[in-house]
Parts: structure tokens; sequence; C-alpha cells
């Protein structure tokens, strides 16, 4: 991929589940859940995916509650693969060797690039070539595609010490699309850390870290952590993830709530290639309507 290049990307999501509580467990539900959807870079992969799941959650007290699931991901990529053929043609003329009038002789050359995002569009002349030099360029592409089936799972709890706080831990590993240009997908191991504390008058704040080892897969199925990746390989990207949010809900109706926050994040990538490090802070506001 191209280090720190990011493409547009359309995507959807659904999910369907089922929970089911047995009567001899009433503490304990289980649950069959299945994601799927499809994303899209506007110059790069096509991505279908489905994620079938199950889990279990274990209401251990009402402050103490363990929840985890597992899965696979199925997810096929396809992309197109541009070649294009570039012909430079340069014609001069030569002394006769007879002592006529001087001779044309033409002589040709040939390259061949790929590349999977399209090229510019092709020129019938070179700018700047001397007089007598034409370049031609034709560009055919390929569709190429591959499936991946990678292992996704996450393990939890959530404590409440007071009605007002609650602290969450998780730990899990998934798979998504990605938006950097040259990669397909990512793979991420991360363990995530909440705190959330309310208020009086419906106003709460929220402290999160999040610590992620993320591995790339290219568009040509080559993963970031194979030492013999074409580009350089064997490496794998660290994030270290922090938040901070702040704001209130208002109950507008019986069932229908309206939520108002503003929320800053800070973003640091860690990696062995100097290239794909980067410090990113993130500030906004965010305004939610449950019913």
């Amino acid at each position: 991929g191209q280090p720190g290049v990011v493409d547009d990307r359309t995507e959807w999501e659904g999910t369907f589940g089922w929970n089911h509580t047995p009567l001899a467990t009433p503490k304990t539900s289980f649950r069959l859940g299945v994601d799927f959807g499809n994303s899209e870079q506007s110059e790069g992969v096509d991505q279908d995916h489905i994620t079938p799941t199950v889990g279990f959650t274990h209401r251990r007290s009402p402050k103490l509650t363990f929840f985890g699931s597992v899965g696979a991901d199925f997810r096929r990529s396809t992309s197109n693969l541009y070649t294009t053929t570039t012909t430079t043609t340069t014609t001069v003329l030569v002394p006769s060797e007879t002592g006529g009038p001087p001779v044309p002789v033409t002589s040709s050359s040939t390259s061949t690039s790929t590349s999977r995002t399209r090229p510019p569009s092709s020129t019938a002349s070179a700018i700047g070539a001397p007089p007598g030099t034409s370049v031609t360029s034709m560009t055919t592409s390929e569709e190429q595609s591959f499936d991946n089936i990678d292992p996704v799972y996450d393990i939890g709890a959530t404590w409440s010490p007071t009605p007002t706080l609650v602290l969450s831990l998780i730990y899990s590993r998934d798979t998504s699309s990605s938006s950097l240009v040259g990669e397909s997908s990512s793979d991420t191991q991360r363990l995530d850390f909440s705190a959330s504390k309310g208020f009086q008058k419906g106003y709460f704040a929220t402290l999160s870290y999040s610590y992620q080892i993320r591995d790339y897969t290219d568009s040509q199925g080559n993963s970031s952590s194979d030492s013999d990746r074409p580009g350089g390989g064997g490496e794998l990207e660290n994030y270290h993830r922090f938040g901070v949010t702040v704001g209130r809900r208002i109950q507008l109706r019986p069932r229908v709530g309206l939520s108002i926050s503003a929320f800053y994040d800070f973003n640091a990538s860690r990696s062995d290639n100097i290239l794909d490090e980067f410090d990113q802070s993130i500030a906004g506001l965010r305004l939610g309507l449950d019913f």
C-alpha cells in the first residue's frame, strides 16, 4: 500500500440476531448472530463479508456482568489489476551511404507497468520529447479476487461499583475493511477500557483507552506480517487511542431521549516503519436521538 494515503470508501452493514435465556440458567443468556455487508473503495477494493457468531451474557450480580462471543469472518475481496503498455517510437535522419538524401531510421522500445489503481489517461505524444519521438500508451484491466477466513472473538466484563459509575474491560479480535490505498482489510486485536460516570440532571462523562495491534491485508491478499510481502512486510502497527466525552441526556418524552456531547480523541500509531507512524487529534460534537 501507499503509507498514509486514504481513499474514499462507501460501506453498508446489516445485523441479524437471536437471544435466548433458558429457564434453567436465568442469569445467563445465549445469542446467535450474523453480520454482513459490503464496502467499496473508489479506486481500490470491493469487499463482501458475512460474519456468524455465537455468544453469551452472564449477569453474575446486579453490579457485575460477563460476556463473550466467537465466530468467523468470511470475506471476498475483488480488485482490478491495470496493465499499461507504453511504446516509444523515435525517427531520426541519418546520412545516406550512397551520398543521397538522408535516410529515416526508426527505433522503438516498449515498457510495461502494473497498478492496483486506475492510471491517468494515456497520451498520444510525449510532452517535451525531441522531434521525431512519439509515445503511445494502452491500458487493460483484469479483475482479480481472493477469499479470507479469519477468527473473530471478544471477552469482557462490566462492573458498576456505584449506581452512577460503570467500568468496562474488553479484549477482542475483529476484521474490517480498510480505507488505505492498496490495502483491502485489517485484522485488529485490541484491549479496550472505559469508565462512565453519571451526574445529576442527565450530565455524564466518559474516559476511554484502547490499545490495538493491526495487521493489514493488501489488495493481492498479502498480510503485512508476512516477511516476503511485496514492498516490505513483517511489521504490525500498534495504536494507542485515548478519548474523553462530556455531555447531557434529556428525556423529551417517555420513549424519546436526546443526547448532546462534546468529545476529544487522540490517536497515536507506532510502527517499525517510520512512514506508518502518526499522531492524530480529533474533536467534535455529537447529537443523538433515542426512541
